[in-house]
């Protein structure tokens, strides 16, 4: 039985539909991975699935005690108190009963009959083994737990952020971008993190890396429609590039000549997008290959044996593979950008 379901939704924000009819189901364990251009809605598709936004007609429909949680792009404004206060949130009232058992237990000063209640709703709860994951968490995404979170960076929070959804364990996990202000190093254990996730994901990213590492199932969004799309991130790509221009050009002027109505303003007027210039996609693919090699240079060496006594070189191209590794994410996302326009 699917977890949540969307039926035949419509969304706008106050203009043309972003969503119509849109469909989608994500059953128990599933791994989606949300495609398409900037701007299509993958990001208020989410925020649909979460419900932080209500659809203008159709209906989301959320299996009776499933939990849904959803990692913003941006990190949002009232967590206070430490790394731990704000991990342990995602477990509700436990949580919070947590927190301030290792307050009490970090404490200057020793008040043993607080600890003694807290840590008897605990015991009545069963929540030692939910204490126990959050300090898993925590280690596993390499954070200190007495920290102030509002003193951490940007990326710092988002790790944070993460680690609280994770905690939560929700049946369903809704990232948007979650590698936002995460350097190399934490994307690869956000990967391993999403990884061993038993929950179902559905993921907005731009990272080609990680969602073929993490999603199995991909849902392509464009003018309005949620459709599934039969293949990989490579065969996306593929596809995009052997689209008829014609046919492009020609649901360009089906579009012009046939104006969407939506619900409020009785016409809608659509912009008509300027044709890919050939030569500068051909150049965004020759980018890519370029920094694919190089990238894959440095692996070749960092993998060689005959570096591996030379602990200055084997530093270097250790450094050197961290900017690398962003030009290539950069360069990918600009191409893929283009293919879709």
């Amino acid at each position: 039985m699917p977890l949540i379901t969307l039926q035949n939704v419509d969304f706008s924000v106050g203009g043309p539909l972003l969503l119509e009819k849109a469909e989608l189901s994500s059953e128990p364990g599933e791994r989606i991975a949300l495609i398409g251009r900037n701007g299509a809605g993958k990001s208020t598709l989410l925020k649909l699935l979460s419900g932080d936004h209500k659809p203008d007609d159709g209906e989301v429909r959320v299996q009776q005690g499933v939990r849904v949680t959803r990692l913003e792009q941006e990190v949002p404004h009232g967590a206070a108190g430490s790394v731990f206060d704000v991990v342990a949130d995602g477990l509700g009232e436990l949580g919070q009963w947590l927190a301030e058992f290792h307050h009490l237990s970090h404490a200057e000063v020793f008040d043993g009959e607080a600890l003694g209640n807290v840590q008897a709703k605990i015991d009545a709860a069963n929540g030692w083994g939910l204490d126990q994951r959050v300090s898993e968490t925590l280690t596993k995404l390499d954070l200190d737990g007495d920290a102030e979170f509002g003193r951490l960076s940007g990326g710092m929070k988002r790790r944070v952020l993460l680690a609280r959804a994770l905690v939560s364990s929700p049946d369903v996990l809704l990232l948007d971008e979650p590698t936002n202000h995460l350097d190399l190093e934490m994307r690869e254990a956000l990967a391993e993190a999403l990884a061993t996730f038993e929950g179902a994901i559905v993921m907005v990213s731009h990272e080609r890396h990680l969602i073929g590492l993490v999603c199995d199932t991909y849902w392509r969004v464009a003018d309005g429609v949620v459709e599934p799309f039969d293949g990989d991130l490579d065969a996306y790509a593929a596809w995009l590039r052997t689209r008829p221009q014609a046919q492009g050009t020609k649901a360009r002027m089906e579009q012009v000549e046939e104006p969407v109505v939506v619900k409020t303003a009785p016409v809608a007027q659509v912009v008509q997008k300027k044709p890919v210039n050939p030569h500068k996609l051909a150049a965004a693919e020759a980018k890519v290959a370029e920094l694919e090699g190089a990238l894959a240079e440095l692996d070749r060496q960092l993998a060689d044996p005959a570096n591996y006594a030379d602990a200055t070189r084997m530093a270097v191209i250790g450094r050197d593979r961290e900017p690398a590794a962003a030009q290539l994410e950069t360069a990918e996302a600009a191409w893929m950008e283009l293919l879709e326009s």
